[in-house]
């Protein structure tokens, strides 16, 4: 009986821990989201002025902040499918 008393808390204490990790990572995406939107609008509108050295400097730094933003998108996501591919595996083991 105690042995199945400590598999649910393990099991609600994981889909706790999991369903904190998919909010956080939820909040993650919509503020790259939000970022990536204002970032090409400001792209777009940087690119529409005259093609000056400075407007050409903007616009570089645009894209830079924009691949920053979609590499850290991109190691969030594997991140998270790493651990969530961890955390099957130890359901499993369970």
């Amino acid at each position: 009986m105690l042995d199945h008393q400590k598999e649910a808390s393990g099991a609600a204490e994981l889909y706790v821990a999991d369903t904190a990790l998919l909010a956080a990572g939820a909040a993650t995406l919509r503020t790259v989201r939000r970022e990536h939107a204002q970032l090409t609008s400001a792209f777009v509108a940087v690119t529409k002025g005259a093609a000056t050295a400075e407007t050409l400097e903007q616009a570089g730094a645009v894209h830079r902040k924009l691949t920053e933003l979609e590499q850290l998108f991109a190691d969030n996501i594997e991140e998270l499918q790493a651990l969530i591919c961890s955390g099957s595996h130890s359901a499993k083991a369970v």
